[in-house]
């Protein structure tokens, strides 16, 4: 008898360590995305209920002025024809830049508009020699694609630290 009592006791008092604990004061959390969360001395925040949403306007302004700005130098680049040439000079290529509208993966694509020979090159040299030219080419107008791509976004780059900074006023204000 004594021994079951003691066993049910251990089990009563080690079911608890399965149970969810009570806790006697519960808090709330509110999100004041807004600033319209009230100051540790419990007066309203000094700018009213809609605080931060000025702040946020004039981001999303900075983020429409930086969209638009992109697009801008996306079509100034994609009329660009960018020329490449071979290591003998006897092949020259012209790229054209498709600028990335994927934002995941904002990676411009190339075209090659056209491919260039020199004629008694042309009619030389054996066909492996043509191709590896060729290509030789095409990679120089993609390397010089790029060069031409990181010139006109470091422009943006510029402006975009000019905008960001704290208190900056919107482009067109």
């Amino acid at each position: 008898m004594k021994l079951s009592l003691a066993i049910t006791a251990a089990l009563v008092s080690s079911s608890s360590a399965f149970a969810p604990a009570f806790v006697g004061k519960t808090s709330t959390t509110a999100l004041n995305l807004f600033g319209s969360g009230k100051k540790e001395g419990g007066e309203e925040g000094a700018k009213g209920p809609m605080a931060g949403m000025k702040e946020q306007m004039e981001m999303f302004k900075k983020a429409q002025e930086i969209a638009a700005k992109k697009k801008e130098i996306d079509a100034e680049v994609a009329k660009l024809d960018i020329t490449g040439n071979s290591e003998n000079g006897k092949v020259t290529s012209t790229v054209k830049i498709i600028p990335g509208t994927n934002p995941m993966s904002p990676t411009p694509d190339f075209s090659v508009a056209a491919i260039n020979f020199d004629d008694a090159f042309f009619d030389e040299a054996s066909p492996e020699d043509l191709s590896s030219a060729a290509v030789e080419a095409i990679r120089d107008g993609e390397k010089n694609a790029i060069e031409a791509m990181n010139e006109q976004y470091a422009a943006l780059a510029t402006d975009l630290q000019g905008m960001m900074a704290p208190g900056a006023p919107p482009a067109d204000a």
